[in-house]
């Protein structure tokens, strides 16, 4: 699944620790995509670069020639080659206050399997101190 959020972003961090605890260093107007995966009672998390990379535009599509394409043009195209191949709708899922990441991660997780849909969550540090 995708996210969108606001939070500061840690690289180097695995699993729901990427997600920070404040908005991030641009502030909180700056957004940024992320891709989560339930691997067994984890969470691989993928920061999705500002600017597609090579690869990002061959997986997804992406193939006009000179034209700089972003993470969103890279989640929009995968998001909406998915739901046309599986014949599924989109939840656009936005979490309540002062919910923690993993809270947020298995509850899309669970709309998904549930109501069978892809979710694409956003997520905001609502308390300072939630992770």
């Amino acid at each position: 699944m995708f996210l969108v959020t606001n939070r500061k972003l840690n690289t180097a961090g695995k699993g729901i620790k990427a997600f920070g605890l404040t908005p991030n260093e641009s502030g909180p107007n700056e957004l940024r995509l992320v891709s989560a995966e339930k691997k067994g009672d984890d969470w691989a998390v993928n920061i999705i670069p500002d600017k597609a990379t090579d690869k990002m535009k061959t997986d997804a599509g992406l193939n006009e020639t000179g034209k700089q394409y972003f993470a969103s043009d890279y989640v929009a195209s995968i998001l909406f080659k998915k739901l046309q191949t599986e014949k599924r709708n989109l939840l656009f899922f936005v979490h309540g206050y002062n919910n923690d990441m993993e809270e947020v991660l298995e509850r899309a997780h669970r709309l998904e399997a549930l109501y069978n849909v892809e979710v694409l969550a956003f997520s905001w540090p609502a308390k300072e101190g939630a992770i």
